[in-house]
């Protein structure tokens, strides 16, 4: 899941759009080279679940920043993605082994 955070300037916070693509380039690289289908999932996502207003307006009314608001839309995001769900990663998180050859387990067969 993806969606950068803008700041007051209404520009990324933290790293620039060149950087934030970058990163999530080398991220969905990594990802297939170590056997899985990758897809980057945004609020876009998030607005194609049925319940997407309710359970919206339901987080706005949480105490919390940008950020952690986020952090429960990329859940909606996952539940109305096309095969109903998979394995989610950060986009800052890498695949350490190549699962293909170990037999290791791809939950939801990797995809």
């Amino acid at each position: 899941f993806f969606t950068p955070i803008l700041n007051a300037g209404n520009t990324p916070a933290g790293m620039s759009q060149q950087a934030h693509q970058a990163l999530l380039e080398a991220w969905e690289k990594a990802w297939q080279d170590a056997g899985w289908n990758t897809k980057v999932l945004t609020v876009h996502d998030a607005k194609k679940h049925p319940q997407f207003e309710p359970l919206s307006r339901i987080i706005q009314t949480f105490d919390m920043g940008e950020y952690d608001r986020l952090c429960f839309i990329r859940w909606i995001a996952m539940a109305a993605s096309e095969n109903g769900g998979g394995w989610m990663a950060d986009y800052d998180v890498f695949p350490l082994h190549d699962f293909r050859h170990e037999g290791g387990y791809h939950g939801n067969t990797g995809g």
